[in-house]
């Protein structure tokens, strides 16, 4: 699942499935969410994308 893909589905849980503070939490750190990924990716290709 694409790092998009699993935004979009905790975005459209909040306030029912996920705490509302807690996803604006996880949506201000998207920039270090990408950061990490892109230190980790075994490729440039790979960051942010993982195919899962």
């Amino acid at each position: 699942m694409t790092h998009e893909k699993a935004t979009a589905i905790i975005i459209e849980g909040r306030g029912s499935h996920f705490d509302p503070d807690v996803v604006d939490i996880f949506l201000a750190a998207q920039d270090e969410f990408r950061s990490i990924a892109k230190q980790f990716s075994d490729s440039d290709e790979d960051a942010g994308d993982n195919h899962g």
